[in-house]
């Protein structure tokens, strides 16, 4: 076989590969795409779901000082009614 007769054959070779490499390029493009949308998305919900963890977070915050002014507030009148006893016990004893 000549080389002239090689040629056609070496050309379709050639011509394959470089479809063969761009049809793949191409692919890995879109795959790409694909994965930056997909990535958008994901941080978009990520984003949504911080802002709701802090809102609840901040719920329980109130809702923790709320209880704790409470206590805070119980724990006064149980010392005003303990003083009040021993007053009432007092004011007994002196009758």
């Amino acid at each position: 076989m000549s080389m002239i007769d090689m040629i056609p054959s070496l050309i379709s070779g050639v011509i394959a590969l470089v479809t063969c490499i761009l049809t793949n390029n191409a692919q890995l493009k879109k795959r790409d795409i694909e994965q930056d949308k997909q990535m958008m998305e994901l941080q978009a919900t990520l984003q949504q779901n911080v802002a709701v963890i802090g809102c609840k977070i901040d719920e329980l915050d109130r809702k923790q000082a709320v209880h704790n002014s409470v206590i805070e507030r119980v724990y006064h009148l149980e010392e005003r009614a303990s003083v009040m006893e021993e007053r009432i016990k007092e004011n007994k004893g002196v009758h």
